[in-house]
């Protein structure tokens, strides 16, 4: 070892000796008694309040330091308030040689395990931090005192009354700040306070009169922050434990709408009293950037980004704006606070320009595409529980009345115009097109509205009025918002009964042609079968589709309408100069009256249709018609029986039938009714024919000729029509036909053809076939041919009924016997 090295060994043994000295005299000197004579006074009268320790001790030479155990006070402040602070353990280390020269130097005051309360005995409400951590630094820097602390609590709680202590997530505060050597001002340069690893704010300003009123001047800037995460964050507190809620038990806290994404910033200053709070006062803005924006009726976000300027008086918009694809709209608000700072009134008005498809693709029609753009300004103002009572969400229950009640009192105004659309429904021939509408809206209601559109290709024009429509799909949407609405049946009946708030449609439609042919099923081979059809129906909810557009739903709730149609085409028939009234009820539509045109024959009568169940459409008809022209409307038919008959005729009837996506409606058709002519002509030709050949007579007469009387009755069952005893009557003879008619042109008949004597004697050749003649002649000299049609109308079978002709014989021969018995009776 060297000389030097020997010197430098022997300095610090000097050294080590002294601080050991100075360690143990400090031990000696600052016993625990001492220490509390020393500290406590100073600290009680620094906090003005008594305090309580477990534990005091000195730590000495790494820093001089005292740690104090289970250091715990309470204070009592203006205002019924308490404070009430304890911890596990509280460390002081300072500057030995600052102490020496009186000017203190704190270098930390470290608090672990802390817990700090205030209560409010006034306003029962308590606040406390829990898991409190904090590290205090205190430096004299030329007359003032630099001061840094870092301070953190797990978590803060808040309690009401004699409630459980409700979280509301941990805080961490880092701030660098000076003040005067008397701590009477605070001049904070820069502090950062964050909450939940969610939102960091940066803070600057000054406090003064820390003793007294204690004034303060904050300005409070925030970081862009995630404004999903953010919203989430702040829905998860169970805030609802706080307010409780009118009908008892705990308040929901929620959004009408779920925040999906984008950002939010504000910046804020704050000036106001420590003594006075209540009085403080704010100003500032948020700045949104992207928040993206979904809601249960909309399949996509919608974006809005924007300012909101706020103070104490309320907020309002600066340039905020939504768009959805190219569609954008302008919102403005603006929300007035009163002064017992409760939200008081919002105004609201929106201007917007909408293309359709965007529109459709949102709220999840993507079965139809639409071209067009829809214009919108609204305008409105109500208090902040009315608005929330708009369109409240299936999470956020609200009576049917409770919605009612709001829409009667939030004041709403508006205009929507529609400029060249058209929609076409996916898989469906339907074309709409060239439509113009515009419409006023006034509160609940939708007035004077007015439409001008084709349906492919022919001109229509509606007028028509909703009143009470939105409170009805307010409450529709929040019912169906849920899983409810998913039925396996498709009975739409369980939600249009249910509807407390019905609304009331008026409609006026007048259109020249529609052509129905193109939604009516091929009858041709290749076309879809029942079964293909069944299961392609199947496969979409026909409930979650009506719940999914609520305004299609509602039209089956209460509707009254008017309409004047030029022409209905249908594969089978044509009806024209239609004229209709009628009413819906809960998915009952009845029609009364009814005015038609059909075949060149007019027609009146009632008809009620079960709009209940989609794919179960129940229509019943009672109808009666006059001056019908047969070979119109059976030539409508296109089954070859147009050119049969030709006149006019008068019938009735009452029927009933089915339709729906794998119904044919023919097939399910029943009804019953009959008929009157007292003109026309026949032409039986393709069955007289067969007929004279079968019998030799000759009846080119009745191959073609002109009745004066027909009558009988009919029904329809399983796509056929029965006839019961049709009488037809004509100078050559008169006809007894029954039996049926297919829809398909299959026939299934007997006839009986009544040839009188004087007719007989124009037929040439009667002699020749005397034998049989005389067989088929009656009493009355009445030539009578009996004869079955089977087959088709285009392939009929014609059969000549040989056993009838003998069993008339046979009771003519016994009427004979009886007569000529009568006869020599009278003789005697």
């Amino acid at each position: 070892m060297t000389k030097g090295q020997r010197v430098l060994v022997i300095v610090l043994c000097v050294v080590i000796g002294i601080v050991v000295i100075a360690s143990a005299a400090l031990r000696i000197i600052l016993t625990e008694d001492r220490l509390r004579d020393l500290v406590v006074p100073r600290v009680e009268k620094a906090i003005d309040a008594t305090i309580v320790f477990d534990e005091i001790g000195v730590r000495f030479p790494f820093g001089f330091g005292i740690d104090i155990g289970k250091l715990r006070f309470e204070k009592s402040l203006p205002e019924e308030k308490q404070l009430t602070f304890s911890s596990d353990k509280v460390v002081v280390r300072a500057s030995l040689v600052s102490l020496i020269r009186k000017r203190p130097e704190i270098q930390t005051v470290d608090v672990r395990g802390g817990r700090l309360s205030l209560q409010d005995d006034r306003k029962r409400v308590g606040f406390t931090l829990a898991g409190l951590g904090a590290s205090l630094s205190i430096k004299p820097v030329r007359e003032l005192l630099h001061i840094s602390a870092e301070t953190s609590a797990d978590t803060v709680f808040i309690t009401r009354e004699k409630g459980r202590p409700v979280p509301l997530g941990g805080v961490d505060l880092r701030a660098e700040a000076t003040s005067d050597m008397a701590f009477s001002t605070l001049d904070i340069e820069k502090a950062a306070l964050e909450w939940n690893d969610v939102l960091r704010m940066d803070i600057s300003g000054s406090i003064t009169d820390l003793t007294g009123r204690r004034q303060f001047t904050l300005d409070i800037q925030s970081a862009d922050t995630d404004c999903a995460s953010l919203v989430a964050q702040a829905l998860a507190l169970p805030l609802d434990e706080l307010v409780p809620s009118p009908e008892g038990g705990a308040k929901r806290m929620g959004l009408p709408v779920e925040i999906a994404g984008g950002t939010v910033a504000f910046t804020a200053r704050v000036e106001g009293s420590g003594k006075s709070p209540a009085g403080m006062r704010i100003a500032g803005d948020a700045s949104f950037k992207d928040i993206a924006i979904a809601h249960p009726a909309f399949k996509d976000a919608i974006t809005v980004a924007g300012t909101v300027a706020f103070s104490n008086a309320g907020a309002e918009t600066d340039n905020l704006s939504a768009s959805f694809g190219r569609s954008t709209a302008s919102i403005d608000f603006a929300l007035s606070i009163n002064e017992k700072r409760r939200l008081e009134t919002v105004r609201f008005a929106a201007d917007s320009e909408v293309e359709l498809g965007d529109l459709l693709n949102r709220v999840g029609t993507g079965s139809m595409s639409a071209a067009g753009r829809l214009t919108a300004k609204v305008r409105g103002a109500g208090t902040p529980g009315t608005l929330a009572g708009l369109f409240p969400t299936a999470g956020k229950k609200v009576s049917p009345e409770g919605i009612a009640t709001a829409w009667k009192a939030v004041s709403l105004s508006g205009s929507v115009g529609i400029e060249d659309a058209s929609f076409a429904p996916a898989g469906s021939p339907l074309r709409v097109s060239s439509l113009e509408a515009s419409a006023a809206i006034e509160g609940a209601d939708i007035k004077t509205m007015d439409a001008a559109f084709t349906i492919n290709g022919s001109p229509f024009e509606c007028m028509a009025s909703w009143k009470g429509v939105m409170p009805a799909m307010a409450e529709l949407m929040q019912r169906t918002g849920g899983k409810e609405a998913v039925r396996e049946d498709a009975d739409l009946g369980f939600l249009l009964d249910s509807i407390t708030n019905a609304p009331a449609l008026s409609v006026n439609l007048k259109g020249r042609s529609f052509d129905a042919r193109i939604f009516e099923q091929p009858e041709e081979n290749g076309g879809p079968t029942p079964a293909q059809q069944r299961t392609d129906t199947r496969m979409k909810d026909p409930v979650a589709a009506f719940t999914r557009n609520p305004a299609a739903l509602l039209i089956l709730k209460n509707t009254a309408f008017t309409t004047k149609l030029d022409s209905v085409i249908a594969e089978k028939a044509i009806l024209t100069d239609i004229r209709a009234e009628g009413r819906i009820r809960n998915g009952l539509m009845r029609v009364e009256p009814l005015a038609l045109r059909y075949a060149d024959g007019a027609g009146h009568g009632t008809v009620d249709v079960n709009l209940r169940d989609p794919e179960r459409v129940e229509t019943t008809v009672d109808i009666v018609f006059d001056g019908i022209q047969a070979g119109k409307a059976l030539g409508g038919m296109r089954i070859g029986v147009g050119e049969l008959l030709e006149g006019e005729f008068d019938f009735k009837t009452k029927g009933m039938l089915l339709n729906g996506p794998d119904l044919n409606p023919l097939n399910t058709l029943s009804a019953s009714g009959s008929a009157i002519s007292y003109n026309g002509r026949v032409n039986f030709r393709r069955f007289i024919a067969p007929l004279t050949a079968l019998t030799g007579f000759d009846l080119a007469g009745y191959e073609a000729f002109d009745f004066h009387d027909w009558s009988g009755s009919f029904t329809v069952r399983g796509g056929r029509l029965f006839t019961e005893d049709w009488a037809i009557k004509s100078k050559r003879g008169d006809w007894v036909i029954q039996g049926s008619f297919g829809f398909d042109g299959t026939l299934d008949y007997t006839a009986s053809l009544l040839i009188p004597p004087n007719v007989q004697k124009g037929m040439k050749d009667l002699s020749k076939y005397r034998d049989l003649a005389d067989l088929l002649r009656d009493t009355d000299g009445n030539l009578i041919i009996d004869f079955g049609l089977g087959g088709s109308v285009k392939s009929p079978k014609v059969s000549f009924d040989l056993e009838r002709a003998k069993r008339r014989a046979g009771e003519k021969m016994i009427d004979g016997v009886k007569k000529k018995i009568q006869d020599l009776l009278k003789k005697k």
